[in-house]
């Protein structure tokens, strides 16, 4: 019971997170005129620089450095919003109660 409530809290936080990183991209579209996709990397980047330079330094040096080049970098490539709205979706649609249909006979 309990982890099914942080379960979906943690989706509903994602699904925010989603909503704030598009309404920045439709600001700035608005303010500037040309449309910016904000990759999840530059989002990354912009919240913690530090965190993003080490974990690639750890996975290139002490893990596999294909796995930086072949998987992590072009997922950090992809837009932010649905990196973080696309869980958050699932998290809130899978942890729904499933509610049991009363079976009535008609004729």
């Amino acid at each position: 019971m309990v982890l099914r409530r942080i379960l979906g809290i943690l989706g509903w936080v994602l699904i925010l997170a989603a909503l704030f990183v598009a309404a920045d991209e439709t600001y700035r579209w608005l303010d500037l005129g040309s449309y910016h996709i904000i990759a999840t990397g530059e989002l990354w980047f912009r919240l913690s620089p530090g965190s993003l330079n080490l974990v690639q330094a750890i996975v290139q040096r002490h893990i596999l450095p294909a796995l930086w080049d072949d998987l992590l970098r072009p997922f950090l490539l992809l837009p932010a919003w649905l990196v973080l709205g696309l869980p958050g979706l699932l998290i809130v649609v899978l942890r729904r109660k499933r509610r049991r249909r009363k079976r009535t006979l008609s004729r």
